[in-house]
């Protein structure tokens, strides 16, 4: 956050636009140096096989480290995570044994699956890759970071079916198709990489600098009247014509010192003011702390923390609230949306790449409608209507 002063106003000022396009660019991997693990199967002294390597257009690290940023996506995410993957049943037997005896980190299967579908809903990406015995046998998964991930493009049928590449440790292993599981948020952007939306990103920056400010306040005495965030664009020096027609170079700020000083009431006191540049997508939005530091800056955190919620699907009672049991009565509601909004949807994504990997890798007889996750909403029924449930449930099924 810059502090400059506006007239007679300390101003805090974050360039929203500017520092999301800068901090989270797409990084390419250095990965001329690293060793082979496994057959080389493209050569990157090659042009046209250097081509071919598709790189994240965002930093996919920095986006998992959003969770690290903000209180109200540390909560979106765990309550996605936990609640997506409770258990994993299958109605075919040969699945269910499976995974089983399947080979995990840890032995935990639904710490993996859960792990896969946090990064899929912050970085757009979810991947795995297939642990096989030497004979080629699928048994186990394995993680695949996101920002380990490097893509080959390639085409079947006109299709995309792209190959993989990891990077890890200063090696890089080359991953046919076959051998990588990978959902992704689908965006008319790219073929081959899922991506995020990057709008609430913009919020988890704007609470960070209000705790920022609000520390500085109090801990330090850094007091400023206003908090400035730009977005949609830049607030840069110009050239402009004076009053007698000579180009002369304009101040940047001076549109948003005339707007304060037109805004200022009685005793100084200003509200929300918003400016709109004519001709350019760019907005600027001013908050008033220095006249109202017991609740300016904590209601903008909390509109901004809701967009959060909002862009997750996760209603807020459910994120402070979500251990089992905790929520009652008319909270009821927001977790029959939550569940039917969000980690349904998660869910069945879920349960159809692993249908297609099981009935492709042995030709199991395996259905999307035969995986069970787990429903968040039966945590709350009674014993009764557990029990009505399960009966019904047979009666179909005979």
């Amino acid at each position: 956050m810059e502090v400059r002063f506006i007239g007679k106003h300390r101003v805090g000022i974050v360039n929203l636009s500017d520092r999301i396009a800068r901090d989270y660019a797409g990084e390419k991997l250095n990965i001329q140096n690293c060793k082979w693990v496994s057959k080389a199967r493209i050569d990157l002294r090659k042009s046209a096989d250097n081509a071919r390597l598709l790189y994240a257009p965002y930093s996919m690290q920095k986006l998992i480290d959003l969770e690290d940023k903000s209180e109200a996506v540390t909560g979106c995410l765990r309550a996605i995570r936990e609640f997506s993957i409770m258990k994993i049943e299958c109605k075919n037997k040969q699945v269910e044994n499976w995974f089983a005896n399947g080979t995990f980190p840890d032995d935990d299967p639904i710490s993996m699956l859960q792990e896969f579908v946090g990064n899929l809903k912050i970085c757009g990406n979810g991947l795995l890759t297939k642990a096989r015995t030497l004979g080629g046998k699928w048994m186990g998964f394995d993680r695949f970071i996101p920002d380990e991930c490097v893509i080959v493009e390639r085409y079947e049928n006109n299709f995309p079916k792209p190959d993989y590449m990891q990077i890890r440790n200063n090696k890089r292993s080359y991953l046919e198709n076959r051998d990588v599981i990978h959902v992704r948020q689908l965006t008319r952007k790219s073929l081959f990489w899922g991506l995020p939306k990057l709008s609430h990103i913009k919020d988890v920056y704007t609470v960070s600098e209000i705790d920022t400010y609000n520390y500085n306040d109090f801990k330090n005495g850094l007091l400023i009247d206003y908090l400035c965030f730009i977005s949609g664009g830049t607030i840069r020096d110009n050239t402009v014509l004076d009053d007698d027609g000579n180009e002369v170079k304009g101040n940047a700020y001076t549109q948003l010192e005339t707007a304060l000083s037109n805004a200022q009431g009685s005793n100084a006191a200003h509200g929300l003011i918003t400016i709109e540049f004519e001709g350019t997508d760019t907005k600027v939005l001013l908050e008033p702390l220095r006249k109202n530091n017991e609740g300016g800056y904590l209601q903008l955190k909390e509109e901004l923390n809701n967009g959060i919620y909002t862009y997750y699907g996760t209603p807020k009672r459910v994120v402070a609230q979500a251990i089992a049991g905790e929520l009652g009565g008319s909270n009821n509601s927001d977790m029959i949306l939550f569940y039917y909004g969000t980690i349904k949807n998660i869910q069945r994504k879920l349960a159809v790449v692993l249908a297609k990997n099981f009935r492709d890798e042995f030709g199991w007889t395996v259905a999307e409608d035969d995986f069970d996750f787990g429903n968040v909403i039966d945590l709350f029924k009674t014993p009764d209507e557990l029990l009505f449930d399960t009966t019904n449930k047979k009666s179909q099924e005979v």
